[in-house]
């Protein structure tokens, strides 16, 4: 495991210094409009035909992070505390076991954060494996070996060998691991049923009482819709109780709740939270926010681009002729949004456009608006007038008018 660890470790350093450009990723989160020209399931796969990656972006993301995905930057730390204890190892093997005591402490209480992470137990062990060897050089036995016998708790199929280690740190961290301390009593009090697991090993739903052996232990807490938790502890005769409060997973809970209404059901912080949290566990660079409408008897494509959950482009409309038109308003839709400035939220959500559907008058027009809106409503039509643009084109069903809102809401 360490040994695959620290291959995966290498190949994301490599990476990162390559300089090797990643292709920008797009995604794409479909709104249901109150009378939508075609349905969300439709106008998903025409946005995979026009280069979406990730038409379905929020159950992309819900996916992975069911499946324990963490973004590249908690990732990241693996190599980051990798690094601090290739650091500390340098200064033992220079004959500096002072400077690399403090190294690999350092490294140890840093590898804390990965506690909760597939391999995290295997660093933070080889940290304390290599911390109990530099201590055991300047003489302090005691502490040496409780990092040695931690070392064996969390790693325990670890080989330590003369191929990688002194004759006397191998006879040590077998004693360390050989011998049986005292035990002691201790109750982790955390969330009821959550389950608790001491050096790896799980020992029951919280709250419990076991006893462990008096020193360090790793203690990591998990529970369903909770973010897990993990703590370093000392157990001595004055630490009876260890005392964790977990956090509720919101990154899930939002990307799950977007994910059941399409954004629409979502206020404004959970919206935007939706949107960042779909950037990072689908891997996206941007986030098309896109619906589907009648408009004035004929069909349009709205759509926002997000960088950020509070970082997206003002509504853009893009009309067309016919159900033939519609890639290629997806695609004028994509490079009028390119060039738009991010600097909104998830605006699309609320606009009339998407939320109200066209009023039927009598048995005449079947898509007529109010009449007031027509006649009554001359101010806010002359205020949109400034920001529409009119695009004609020639009958083979490509898109017949944009629609640039700038600041404008319509009514």
């Amino acid at each position: 495991m360490v040994a695959l660890l620290r291959i995966a470790i290498g190949l994301l350093i490599a990476l990162g210094a390559s300089g090797v450009a990643r292709a920008q990723r797009a995604g794409a989160v479909v709104v249901p409009a109150a009378e939508p020209a075609i349905d969300p399931v439709a106008l998903a796969a025409a946005l995979a035909g026009v280069g979406v990656d990730a038409p379905d972006a929020l159950d992309v993301a819900l996916a992975a992070r069911r499946a324990g995905a963490e973004p590249r930057a908690r990732v990241a730390q693996f190599a980051k505390v990798a690094a601090v204890v290739a650091e500390g190892w340098r200064a033992y093997v220079a004959a500096d076991p002072e400077f690399a005591a403090a190294r690999l402490a350092a490294a140890r209480t840093a590898a804390e954060d990965l506690l909760t992470l597939d391999g995290g137990l295997e660093v933070y062990a080889d940290a304390s494996l290599r911390l109990g060897v530099a201590l055991l050089h300047l003489g302090r036995t005691e502490a040496a070996s409780d990092a040695l016998r931690l070392a064996h708790a969390l790693d325990p199929a670890r080989p330590v060998t003369t191929a990688d280690f002194t004759p006397d740190a191998v006879d040590a961290y077998e004693r360390a691991h050989a011998s049986a301390g005292p035990q002691l009593d201790v109750r982790i009090d955390a969330l009821t049923g959550a389950a608790v697991a001491i050096d790896g090993v799980e020992v029951g739903p919280a709250p419990i009482a076991t006893a462990v052996t008096a020193g360090a232990h790793v203690v990591v807490v998990r529970h369903p819709r909770y973010r897990p938790r993990a703590v370093a502890i000392e157990v001595t005769a004055a630490t009876p109780l260890v005392a964790l409060e977990l956090e509720p997973d919101r990154d899930t809970l939002a990307v799950a709740g977007a994910a059941a209404v399409g954004l629409a059901g979502l206020g404004d912080v959970d919206a935007a939270r939706a949107i960042d949290v779909t950037l990072t566990y689908a891997e996206l660079d941007e986030v098309l926010v896109v619906a589907s409408i009648v408009r004035a008897g004929a069909p349009a494509v709205l759509g926002q681009r997000c960088v950020g959950g509070r970082a997206c482009t003002a509504v853009v409309e893009v009309g067309y002729l016919e159900p033939a038109g519609l890639p290629a308003a997806l695609g004028q839709l994509r490079a009028r949004l390119a060039r738009a400035e991010p600097r909104y939220g998830v605006i699309l959500v609320d606009d009339p456009r998407v939320t109200r559907a066209p009023v039927r008058i009598g048995g005449g027009c079947a898509r007529c608006r109010r009449r007031w809106y027509w006649i009554g409503g001359g101010v806010a039509v002359a205020a949109a007038a400034v920001a529409l643009t009119i695009l004609a084109t020639s009958g083979d069903g490509a898109p017949s008018l944009t629609i640039d809102p700038g600041d404008f809401t319509a009514p």
